[in-house]
C-alpha cells in the first residue's frame, strides 16, 4: 500500500496499532520513524519532538493545533486530520455537557471534532455563556428548554439541531424494540439509523413521538403503524419477510425461502445454492446494498431482478479467483507491515 525510503540505517523504526500520542516530554533522542495503523494525537508541546522523527505515517487520523503545522513535514495521512485551534481545550469527539462539566468549565475555547449533546434540560446554559466559555464543534444537539441561552456557546457555523422537549436523546445506531422503549421512553430522538423486526410491533406501538436523524429499515407489515406516529426521518426502507443484515458471508437455501420471505441487506457475500427454484427467488427473496452475489446459471436472471444496489452478481462456475497465484516463483505476503 505505501512504499517509504528512510535515509539511513541509524533511523529506529516504531509502530504502534491503535492510538499513539506525541508529546514535549517523550523525545526519541535519536532519528526515528513512526508507523501509526490508527490515531495520532500531537500535542501542542511537541513542536521539539517532531525534529527527531524523519517520517511519520498515519494510516488512520492525525489530530493536532493549527500552530504546528509548518512542523509537520514529516507527516503523512491515509485518512483524515483534524487540525484544532492553539488554546482550545480538546474533549472527546463526541461530548456530553453533563453537571460536572458546568461545574468546572473556565473561560475558554473547547473543541469537540464530532458533535457536542446537551439534552439535559436542567443545565445552565446561561450561566456557561458567563462564565465566557465557548465551544467549537461542527454539530450540537441540544434540548429547546436551553436553545436560546445555549445557542451563544458554539461558533456561528456550528449546526445546532433542537432536541425536542420530552425526547430521549438515543446516540447512535438503535433497533426499536421493548428493550429500548424501557430504557428511554416513549418519546424517543434517535441520532442515527434506526432498525425494527417483525416482533417489535407492540414496542412501535408504544411509542409517543419519534426523530430519527438517520434512516429506518422496517418490515412492510409495519409501515401504517410506523406512519401514524407522524415521524420525522431520513430515508426509509421497507422489507419483506425475515431479516438478515451486516454478515461478512450468507448461504441461501431453499427452506429459508419457504417460511415467509427473507431480505439480506448489506452483506459482503450471498450465495443462493443449488436447491433454490427460481419461482423462490422471484417470490420471496430481496437483496439489497450487498458487494457480491453468487448464483447458479439457471437463478441468475431471477437473482438480478430481485437485487438492488449489488456491486456483482456471478454464476458460481465464474466467480473470478482474486487470490490466484500465477508466477509459481512467487510468494504471497499478507501483513500489516513488513520489514527487510
Amino acid at each position: 500500500a505505501h512504499v517509504s525510503t528512510l535515509p539511513d540505517a541509524g533511523v529506529q523504526f516504531k509502530c504502534v496499532n491503535g492510538m499513539a500520542r506525541l508529546t514535549g516530554r517523550d523525545r526519541p533522542g535519536r532519528p526515528t520513524a513512526l508507523l501509526v495503523n490508527g490515531a495520532l494525537s500531537i500535542e501542542p508541546d511537541a513542536r521539539q519532538t517532531l525534529e527527531d522523527y524523519v517520517l511519520i505515517q498515519v494510516n488512520g487520523t492525525a489530530k493536532y493545533p493549527e500552530g504546528l503545522e509548518g512542523a509537520l513535514g514529516c507527516l503523512q495521512v491515509n485518512g483524515s486530520t483534524d487540525a484544532y485551534p492553539d488554546g482550545a481545550v480538546c474533549l472527546d469527539d463526541r461530548f456530553t455537557v453533563d453537571r460536572v462539566f458546568c461545574l468546572r468549565a473556565a473561560a475558554g475555547l473547547y473543541y469537540a471534532a464530532g458533535s457536542v449533546v446537551m439534552t439535559d434540560a436542567r443545565l445552565d446554559a446561561a450561566a456557561l455563556g458567563a462564565k465566557g466559555v465557548r465551544i467549537l464543534t461542527p454539530t450540537a444537539f441540544v434540548a429547546e428548554p436551553l436553545l436560546d441561552a445555549a445557542v451563544a456557546l458554539f461558533d456561528e457555523r456550528a449546526r445546532i439541531v433542537p432536541v425536542p422537549e420530552g425526547c430521549a436523546f438515543v446516540d447512535g445506531d438503535a433497533r426499536l424494540d421493548a428493550t429500548l422503549v424501557r430504557r428511554w421512553g416513549k418519546n424517543l430522538f434517535v441520532n442515527g439509523d434506526l432498525t425494527l423486526l417483525p416482533e417489535d410491533a407492540g414496542a412501535l406501538g408504544q411509542v409517543g413521538r419519534l426523530h430519527v436523524c438517520g434512516d429506518v429499515l422496517l418490515p412492510e407489515a409495519l409501515l401504517d403503524a410506523f406512519f401514524a406516529l407522524d415521524p420525522h426521518f431520513g430515508n426509509l426502507r421497507a422489507y419483506r419477510g425475515r431479516l438478515i443484515q451486516d454478515r461478512p458471508t450468507v448461504s441461501i437455501r431453499r427452506a429459508d425461502l419457504q417460511s415467509g420471505g427473507l431480505t439480506v441487506i448489506d452483506c459482503a457475500e450471498v450465495c443462493v445454492e443449488d436447491d433454490v427454484l427460481p419461482e423462490d427467488v422471484e417470490e420471496n427473496l430481496s437483496i439489497l446494498d450487498c458487494a457480491e452475489v453468487t448464483c447458479p446459471a439457471p437463478l441468475q436472471s431471477a437473482v438480478e431482478r430481485v437485487s438492488t444496489g449489488v456491486t456483482e452478481i456471478h454464476q458460481k462456475d465464474d466467480r473470478p479467483d482474486y487470490g490466484r497465484q500465477e508466477d509459481a516463483d512467487a510468494q504471497c505476503i499478507s501483513a500489516a507491515v513488513y520489514q527487510f
